[in-house]
């Protein structure tokens, strides 16, 4: 009777070994397989803050008195680190991040102020402390009819003003067919910053925006214009 009592409790056994339930990824480890070590180095050495840390500001409802779901105007980002050399300037675009979850997940969309480029994130996370942030996102977008996908970072303080000191990063890891070198090409990168050091909140996100053409202001590497 003894035997038969051990091998009825054996599979009993084994199957309470085989239900132990897998750690879930920390928002950290996420980000380390979203943005890997090379990638990294670059932005860094390029002068870009990424913050760590999982108790950043929440900046989808700055004040606590909204709904989770807010915009920023970026009226002047001007281009400090282009490896094509180009660096862009007075673009002007919308920025919006919303569904913050305690998994520090959360979602972001931009559009240009033409709707020419726009992007959403496929899996984005936001890390730091106190007002200090940096999201970090996987992108995908649409510029002049060519499709693109990006892994970028976002950092700035959160203020009763809204966002300052906000730098934006994005290296190019997919994108469509581009005959005529519309876009930068796959792992060049660029770094932004706002001209006047502020981003402001947005009542909405903007809608319905018509295709036109952009101005835009070249200079070299050098330095020229």
């Amino acid at each position: 009777m003894k035997k038969g009592y051990l091998i009825l409790a054996l599979p009993a056994v084994l199957l309470f070994f085989s239900c132990k339930e897998e750690a879930v990824p920390s928002a950290q480890e996420e980000v380390d397989d979203m943005l890997n070590n090379d990638q990294e180095t670059l932005l860094e050495d390029s002068g870009m803050v990424l913050h760590t840390g999982d108790d950043p500001p929440d900046i989808t409802n700055p004040g606590g008195t909204g709904d989770g779901d807010t915009t920023y105007v970026a009226e002047d980002l001007d281009c400090i680190v282009d490896t094509t050399g180009l660096y862009l300037e007075n673009l002007y675009y919308y920025f919006r991040f919303y569904n913050l979850n305690t998994d520090n997940t959360i979602s972001l969309d931009y559009t240009n102020n033409y709707g020419t480029d726009t992007a959403s994130g496929v899996g984005a996370y936001i890390l730091g402390q106190n007002s200090s942030f940096t999201v970090y996102a996987e992108t995908s977008g649409e510029s002049g009819g060519i499709s693109y996908r990006t892994v970028s970072a976002y950092t700035g303080t959160l203020t009763s003003s809204g966002i300052t000191g906000l730098k934006y990063a994005f290296i190019m890891t997919w994108k469509s067919d581009d005959p005529y070198g519309y876009l930068m090409g796959v792992d060049e990168f660029r770094i932004y910053e706002e001209g006047d050091g502020l981003l402001e909140y947005l009542d909405t996100y903007p809608g319905g925006l018509e295709p036109g053409p952009q101005e835009i202001r070249l200079h070299t590497a050098a330095g020229g214009d």
